[in-house]
């Protein structure tokens, strides 16, 4: 005998039903249907199955020496499809599932852990993952589907991808304290020319937007240096081999260097964006946590 496509939840809950209450009209009540539907819905399943499932008397019904076993196996079934749909459930409203997101260290060491806690508390189940990296390398992991949503900076647009900005940071200028701009309310970007400087690589977030607002101001620096993080840099800046600009939100990276920060004018902001691939339907999980993403931070302006 095998169970024939027929076959209904409905069946199999209203066999069930009476299997525990031995009643039909019990059952019927339960299953919030009446009684002549629940003996119809027994009465094709037992005719679909070819089966007698019950023994009926005034008193009670009783499953039936062949009913016992089916009955059983239909209550296992039962169970676990109603497992089932709850864990539907649960990744269709967001609560389990996983999330891969790619970011600058900045954000990832900034605002990013406040937003995933506060995300975490009402999603529990919600596996994440951060991958820290450079822009491009954000970019390429979300085009490729590394990650599910990227958080990054910068001015540039890739086609393909969909840009959500949250925010933007702005620029100050890293020097010693004893440098004799430290004590400065601000800094024009136009008295950089003839420091010596140190620089992000091109590879960085960082770098576009200085080589930018140096060209506006005209900033001829006496010397350059190139390095690569963020460390290196506030090191390389404490050491007195030069002064640098960065954004605010790369600012606590650096306080281990003890420097001084100092405002630059006028303000040059870094866009910070949430992107992800475009024409693609977010997962419930995904589509959550963007839906979060409401920030509070010190150097992050979200006007």
């Amino acid at each position: 005998m095998r169970m024939n496509s027929r076959v209904t939840v409905g069946h199999l809950r209203a066999a069930v039903a009476v299997m525990e209450t031995h009643s039909f009209t019990e059952s019927a009540r339960i299953l919030g249907i009446s009684q002549s539907s629940l003996s119809r819905r027994i009465s094709d399943l037992e005719r679909i199955l070819s089966v007698s499932l019950f023994h009926r008397t005034t008193r009670s019904v009783e499953p039936s020496p062949a009913g016992g076993a089916l009955l059983a196996q239909m209550r296992a079934t039962l169970v676990s499809f109603d497992k089932g749909l709850a864990q539907i459930e649960q990744l269709a409203s967001g609560d389990h599932g996983s999330i891969a997101i790619g970011c600058l260290p900045s954000i990832a060491s900034s605002f990013l852990p406040s937003v995933i806690r506060d995300f975490l508390r009402e999603h529990p189940q919600v596996q994440v993952e951060v991958r820290d990296a450079f822009t491009s390398q954000v970019v390429e992991q979300v085009r490729a589907g590394q990650v599910d949503v990227g958080i990054t900076a910068g001015t540039e647009r890739v086609p393909d991808l969909e840009y959500r900005r949250i925010g933007s940071d702005g620029f100050f200028c890293a020097l010693p304290p004893w440098h004799p701009l430290a004590g400065r309310e601000s800094i024009d970007w136009s008295e950089l020319s003839g420091e010596r400087t140190i620089v992000f690589s091109p590879y960085t977030s960082i770098s576009r937007p200085v080589e930018l607002a140096f060209e506006a101001a005209d900033v001829r620096p006496a010397s350059t240096m190139v390095a690569h993080n963020v460390g290196a840099v506030a090191g390389l800046v404490a050491s007195g081999l030069g002064v640098t600009a960065v954004p605010g939100l790369v600012r606590p990276l650096m306080e281990f260097a003890q420097l001084a920060f100092v405002p630059l004018r006028p303000a040059v902001r870094r866009e910070i964006s949430i992107i992800r691939r475009r024409d693609e339907r977010p997962s419930p999980a995904v589509r959550e946590f963007i839906r979060s993403m409401s920030i509070e931070h010190e150097f992050l302006d979200q006007r």
